[in-house]
């Protein structure tokens, strides 16, 4: 992890590193603050510096003091917008540690502690924010966390539910290439959704591409690229409920499309996109980025994702390591 973003997180001697909202009480004493609400909206703030596309793992230690309230934690995207947040309620007299993961979009996300209601208190030491390195997946929500599972095998996947499940990437830079390929091992079970989308990479506008499973009726899995100006897709017929180990590629230069599933022969398209480069942006994993319009129902069992074109071993490695992971035969 990267150094410490957090100033004065563990209240050694004071609450300095801090700024005061709608004057609150604050009393420091063996290492901990108590922040108490005498009105409304009333706490502390300390505003993080990160980069946009930056993932940062905070964590803090809070309880309750006296009667019933809750700890409030608010990471804004900016310093003055607190549309997008993440929250901590309802804690119990005894100490607990509490972590999130959060994306940022701006240059500044702010750490805003504060009982929930007009005289309550809360007490908080050990705050901390630190930068972490790659590319890591979230859920912006606890609720579109998708189940980790075990099967029968012993193997382990991610169980999206078909209706809000979604990890999503920090974004990362790929305006240096015009090539990428996609390996990911899945399980969709049959049901009534549409084509799930299991990923897909969105930017500011075209390129762009994404992988859907199949859908009850035609059991097609789409891959699917865009250029500057236009997209192409290939399909390939595979039936539900199957483990299935997929491996996709785009040249947007060539152009070619490429999709291969398990141990069928490659399925291509070479038609025209006007090609140009991918650029800065985010992978969506279990639907489209901006909505639940196309959910994922099933099981991902691995997913690797390469900025350029794959050599014949590598391809090769990427195959072998995705059927054992998913638990099939080439």
């Amino acid at each position: 992890m990267g150094p410490e973003l957090v100033t004065n997180g563990e209240f050694n001697a004071d609450a300095s590193g801090w700024t005061a909202l709608n004057s609150p009480l604050i009393a420091v004493a063996g290492g901990s603050a108590t922040v108490e609400q005498p009105g409304t909206g009333s706490g502390i703030y300390q505003d993080i510096p990160v980069t946009s596309g930056q993932m940062v793992r905070v964590t803090v230690r809070a309880r309750r003091v006296g009667s019933a309230n809750s700890f409030t934690g608010i990471w804004a995207m900016s310093a003055s917008d607190f549309s997008s947040n993440r929250v901590i309620q309802n804690l119990s007299t005894a100490w607990a540690i509490y972590v999130f993961h959060i994306v940022g979009s701006a240059s500044v996300c702010r750490l805003y502690i504060s009982p929930q209601s007009t005289g309550s208190s809360v007490e908080v030491d050990l705050v901390s924010a630190r930068l972490l390195s790659g590319n890591h997946a979230i859920a912006n929500t606890f609720a579109k966390r998708p189940m980790l599972r075990e099967n029968a095998n012993g193997g382990r996947y991610l169980e999206f539910d078909g209706i809000d499940d979604q990890l999503i990437t920090p974004a990362f830079e790929l305006s240096n290439t015009d090539k990428v390929a996609l390996g990911v091992g899945v399980s969709k079970v049959a049901d009534t959704e549409a084509g799930g989308m299991v990923c897909n990479f969105s930017s500011a506008g075209l390129p762009s591409f994404a992988l859907q499973a199949p859908a009850p009726g035609n059991g097609l899995t789409r891959w699917s690229h865009a250029g500057a100006t236009s997209s192409a897709q290939v399909d390939l017929a595979l039936a539900l409920g199957a483990p299935t180990v997929y491996l996709a590629e785009s040249d947007l230069g060539a152009p070619v499309l490429s999709l291969k599933s398990n141990s069928a022969p490659k399925a291509s398209n070479s038609g025209a996109t006007g090609g140009g480069t991918y650029s800065l942006g985010r992978l969506s994993i279990g639907d489209v980025e901006t909505s639940t319009s196309q959910p994922f129902v099933g099981g991902l069992h691995g997913l690797v994702f390469l900025d350029r074109a794959v050599t014949a071993p590598e391809y090769a490695n990427l195959s072998a390591y995705l059927a054992a992971e998913t638990g099939v035969t080439l």
